[in-house]
């Protein structure tokens, strides 16, 4: 009669219970959390970051380019907010190596796996942008006059455009 029930334990608590205090034998209840929930997109390799009144494309952690080849890879789903764009090469596993290439002046390129490279968008993102509409027009029409594209990843921007943010070709 002098103390309460134990604790419900659930699928994500353990080491539930009451624990006795100096001012009553049982007053409290305990719970030690065995799990966390963990947040789906933690791990996606990139970010869109402010600078002033811009915004860039910053890529997250070590290895960026290879780990969103392999979330793509997967057919992981991106996070709100992005988009991936369509390619014509079916999804496939590659190393995770990454080599930078210093000479491109526009983007930001990455070797990966010796199979692909990652272009990175490095100007400020603003819509409406034509590469987008530009590059799936040539995918869709199977253009083979220019590098095979895996795919695209796009961002959308506060007035709702979509601007691409990276591209694997």
């Amino acid at each position: 009669r002098g103390r309460p029930a134990p604790a419900r334990r659930s699928g994500l608590a353990t080491g539930c219970g009451s624990a006795p205090t100096s001012s009553s034998a049982w007053a409290g209840s305990t719970c030690a959390v065995a799990a966390e929930r963990v947040d789906p997109w933690e791990d996606f390799p990139l970010i869109v970051g402010q600078a002033g009144a811009d915004r860039f494309v910053r890529p997250l952690g070590s290895t960026p380019s290879a780990r969103l080849v392999a979330w793509w890879a997967e057919g992981r789903d991106v996070p709100p907010g992005f988009r991936w764009a369509p390619g014509t090469h079916a999804a496939e596993s590659v190393p995770a190596t990454e080599q930078y290439i210093d000479v491109d002046q526009t983007n930001r390129s990455v070797i990966v796996g010796d199979r692909l490279v990652l272009k990175w968008v490095t100007t400020p993102l603003v819509g409406p942008h034509p590469a987008p509409e530009r590059l799936r027009r040539l995918v869709d029409a199977r253009f083979e006059a220019m590098p095979e594209v895996w795919f695209g990843v796009e961002w959308r921007t506060g007035e709702g455009d979509w601007v691409p943010v990276v591209t694997a070709v």
